[in-house]
C-alpha cells in the first residue's frame, strides 16, 4: 500500500526508498485486483487498467515502472479472446512488437466453424488487426480457451 509519493502506509515511503521490486510487485497486484471482479462491481477492462496507471502519473508508482509494466503487457494480454477483422475469433498467447499487434492463435474461422489446430495470426498485418475484446460468455466464443496451449509451443 506504499506509493512512490511517500502518501502510502504503512510507512510513507517516497522516491528512492520505495524499491523498484516492490513497487513493480505493487503494480502487478494492483493491476490483477482492478481485472478482478468484486461483490460492487465488474471486472475492468485491460486497456481500462492500463489507461488508469498511465493517467497515475507517477503517484502509485514511477512512470518508467509503469511504462515497463505497460510495454511488456502489451494492450492486450495472453489469455485474452479478441475477434479479428477478417471475423476469426483467437486467443492472444503472447505479446508482438508493438503493444496493439499481438500474437493471436485463431481457433474459430467463419465459415469453418472451431478449429481443431488454431492457426497462429500477426496482428500487425491488415484483415488480422483486431476489432475488439470478446469476454469467454460471450456467443461467439465456441472453444475452450485452453486448448490453444497444447499447440503454443513458441
Amino acid at each position: 500500500h506504499e506509493k512512490v509519493n511517500g502518501t502510502g502506509y504503512p510507512n510513507k515511503l517516497a522516491g528512492e526508498q520505495y524499491p523498484e521490486e516492490a513497487q513493480l510487485i505493487a503494480l502487478a497486484d494492483q493491476y490483477c485486483a482492478r481485472m478482478s471482479p468484486r461483490a460492487y462491481r465488474d471486472p475492468l477492462l485491460h486497456k481500462g487498467v492500463l489507461r488508469d496507471i498511465l493517467l497515475d502519473g507517477g503517484q502509485t508508482v514511477a512512470p518508467e515502472i509503469a511504462t515497463l509494466f505497460i510495454k511488456e503487457l502489451g494492450f492486450y494480454p495472453p489469455g485474452l479472446i479478441v475477434q479479428l477483422l477478417s471475423g476469426e475469433i483467437g486467443v492472444v498467447t503472447k505479446c508482438g512488437e508493438n503493444a496493439d499487434a499481438p500474437v493471436v492463435h485463431v481457433c474459430y474461422k467463419p465459415g469453418r466453424g472451431d478449429l481443431k489446430i488454431p492457426i497462429q495470426r500477426n496482428t500487425s498485418l491488415g484483415g488480422n488487426k483486431v476489432r475488439k475484446i470478446l469476454l469467454s460468455d460471450d456467443p461467439l466464443v465456441t472453444f475452450e480457451r485452453r486448448s490453444v496451449w497444447r499447440f503454443n509451443e513458441d
